[in-house]
Order: structure tokens, then sequence, then C-alpha cells
């Protein structure tokens, strides 16, 4: 859709007057004067550019965000239409139903619609191989917390899973390199395996390794991340000594069973030898200042599970221990991030302050925005865990990793370090972590 005035602004290179003369309209012809000038090249409709000129136009910004990406997207093809309602679903969720049905229909609109879910052709390289190649058909899978881990990492925990084929073919796969959490309906993972490729060892990989895709290494890995989750005088006794884990996941059809299905499946374990541990010595204990938070609460747990993290030098360059902090009459954080070779025990011992944001809610903009939001910032870091309260865990991996640096530098340019961390029934694993400064 042409339009004179639109076309002297982006002229002009003035990005806040175009946001400012689109902002009261309709938003079905805002949509189609930004599709316009991208086929024109005239405009490149990315928010992460034009931040500050579209809170200076004072206008309903998230809703031109949504319309600049909704453009965005459906000229590239890059994601469906159901990928992208899960990407936006915080924005879109602050615009009414009719705003969101124009968005859907704009998005299937003539005379280039951007990609529909379910309706993608199975990709020539996979088209005529037998589905039993399929790589979530695997015949039996080892987990050895101790398999390939760096001599340089005494505490770490592998992340392989060592799979078998009944065609006698092995493959190995890194559950945090490889998978990623996304919540995807029928058609949607329909599409992921029917645009799959040939990978290691002759398998049928999917577009994507998630729940929906490969059901059956999903429930091995949240399985895998529960072993290295228990108790750790347990762990010590195992890994010490080099006892591996063959799980034994029950057949689930990929691209059918729903995400709560594949996470409530029975894994049965069966122990065998493994790989000693090269490191020596144990995680020492969890020093927590603040004698109203005991065991079991969340705040006292995911500050127990960073403190083993930063023993393990997964926390960061310069964290050796977390301690929980005590509350004193002013602003005060929840934990130190102390520095390598620091004593936790030496109360006279500073580190930097980080905050715990126990979420309720589901709209990880709110959360994140009250976070920052405290009188007297008291926390150079905040931590949020989604999943262990209200509906915070119906936030997915792929709207936890849409925010970047640029997002949160603005909202607090004296933040360090934002933290997203998911707890999946006292799983826990980082989901984001963004280092401002």
């Amino acid at each position: 859709m042409h339009d004179a005035k639109a076309d002297e602004l982006c002229r002009q290179g003035d990005a806040a007057g175009l946001f400012r003369y689109l902002g009261p309209m309709w938003i079905v012809p805002i949509m189609q004067i930004l599709e316009d000038l991208l086929a024109r090249g005239l405009f490149y409709p990315n928010p992460g550019r034009y931040q500050q000129e579209l809170k200076a136009a004072g206008i309903f910004v998230e809703r031109m965000e949504v319309a600049m990406v909704a453009v965005l997207h459906k000229a590239a093809h890059n994601v469906s239409d159901e990928k992208f309602a899960e990407l936006y679903h915080d924005k879109l969720a602050l615009l009414d139903d009719q705003q969101r049905r124009e968005i859907r229909d704009f998005w299937s609109a003539a005379p280039q619609p951007g990609l529909i879910a379910g309706t993608q052709p199975v990709a020539p390289s996979v088209g005529n191989m037998a589905f039993d190649k399929y790589v979530d058909l695997y015949s039996e899978c080892v987990y050895d917390m101790n398999y390939k881990i760096p001599a340089d990492q005494s505490f770490a925990y592998s992340s392989i899973l060592q799979l078998k084929y009944p065609d006698g073919q092995a493959l190995e796969i890194d559950f945090e390199k490889e998978m990623v959490f996304s919540t995807m309906t029928s058609a949607a993972a329909r599409d992921a395996m029917a645009q799959g490729r040939v990978g290691r060892s002759g398998r049928i990989f999917p577009a994507m390794l998630a729940p929906r895709t490969v059901p059956r290494l999903w429930r091995a890995r949240e399985e895998a991340l529960r072993i290295q989750n228990e108790d750790f005088k347990t762990f010590a006794t195992v890994a010490m000594t080099g006892v591996a884990f063959v799980l034994t996941v029950p057949t689930m059809p990929a691209g059918i069973i729903e995400e709560g299905t594949v996470a409530r499946a029975a894994v049965r374990r069966r122990r065998i030898d493994g790989v000693a541990s090269a490191g020596s010595g144990g995680i020492k204990p969890y020093i927590n200042l603040n004698t109203k938070i005991k065991a079991g609460h969340p705040e006292y747990e995911l500050g127990k599970w960073m403190d083993e993290l930063a023993q393990r030098d997964q926390m960061g360059a310069n964290v050796g221990r977390v301690r929980g902090m005590p509350e004193t009459g002013a602003p005060s954080p929840d934990y130190f991030f102390l520095p390598k070779g620091a004593d936790p025990t030496n109360t006279g011992v500073a580190g930097v302050r980080a905050d715990a944001v126990i979420a309720e809610s589901s709209n990880l903009e709110s959360i994140i925005k009250n976070a920052m939001s405290k009188p007297a910032r008291q926390a150079d870091i905040i931590v949020v865990e989604i999943g262990t309260r209200g509906t915070s865990g119906e936030i997915s991996d792929a709207t936890a990793l849409a925010w970047k640096v640029e997002d949160v530098k603005p909202m607090s340019p004296s933040l360090r370090r934002l933290v997203i961390v998911r707890n999946s029934g006292g799983t826990r694993r980082i989901v984001n972590d963004l280092v401002l400064r």
C-alpha cells in the first residue's frame, strides 16, 4: 500500500516521525504501508534498530513493534505463523482480539503470504528414506555423568547421551548444544520433521530437536538433568567411582505427543560401570545467612544450585561461590556472587549483589520490568526463575531467548547481568544469561 507521506518521512530519515504518523492508524494499513516500504527498500522494520525513535514517537510502542515484526517475518519466510505467535506472545497479548485476528489475516494475505505451519513439503534428502532411520528411534540410551568432560572442569557434568540403534549404528547427542525447548503444535512439529536432514550415523534429524519432534530423546534428556540435580551425596558416590545409567524410555510417536505427556513418561534406570571422575574433592555446603529462608524455599534452593554451579566454574568467569544474604532494614540483595578463592563463611568478604525473582505470571516482560523497578536498586544482577510458581512455567525458552542485551540495557543502565533460570520439577537450568557490562 503506497503512501506518499510515509515515503517522504523515510527519505528524510525521520523514523520517529514515521512512527508518529502511522501510530494512530488502524493496524492493517500500518502493516500494509510498512510492507510496501520494505519491498521498495525504503525502510527495514526491525524494532531493535529504532528503540529510541519508537519511545520518542509517543505512541503505543508494543503495537507498532508487533506490526513491524509481522511484516519482517512474513517477508523473510523464516518462521511460521504459529512460531510468530509463540515468539511475540507477550506483545500480542496486549492487543484486542480483532487486532490479533487482523494480523493473522495479513500474514496469509496475497500476493506473498507468510509461512503457514503444517504445509511444508518433505525435504527431498529424506523423502525416500525409511522412517526407522529417524533419530528418536534408538534402541539404547546411556547417560554417564563423567563422559567426555574436559580435564580442567573437575566438577562439570556431561551433557552427552550415548545412543545405539537397531542397525548397529551409534550416535552421541549433546543435549545442551543440540536440543532446545519449544512449544509446538502438531502442525509445527510435522513441519520440523518434514524439513529434516540426513545427519550423523545416517539418521534423519528434524529441523529442531524439541519435545514434540524427538519425545524419547527429550525425556532421556530430562532424566539426565534429574540425575545431575539429585542429592549431591548420591552424586559424589556415583560420579567419583564412575557409574552410568541405561535409560529406558517408552515408545512415543513423534509429532503427536504433547509436551506435558512427554514430561510425564516413565523412565527406568539401570546402573552400569561408567567413567571415573578425574576431579578430586567435593562440593562444599551452601552458606546462607538469611535465617528467614530455609531449605526447601525456592530462594534457598535457587541459591544452593547457583553455588554448586559456581564451584564447578559454571556461573561466570569470576564467580567462585554464591552466598545467601540476610534481610536488613535497608534494601538488601538476596545473594552475593563471590569472587574465586573467597571464603563464603567470612562475612567480611563482599561480592556482587544479586536478587532472586521467583516469577508467578506468564508475562516475562512484566516480570523483568517489575524486577528492575524496585526503589533504591539493591542488586547488580537479577536472577529470574520460571516454572516454580503460578503460570510462569508457560513462558517458553524461545520467549526467554528473545531477550537481548540491547533490550535490557535501556531499562536499567546500571544492571550488570540478567539470568533466566527454568525450574522443571526441581531440575534447574539456565535458559538465557545476558552480561550487560
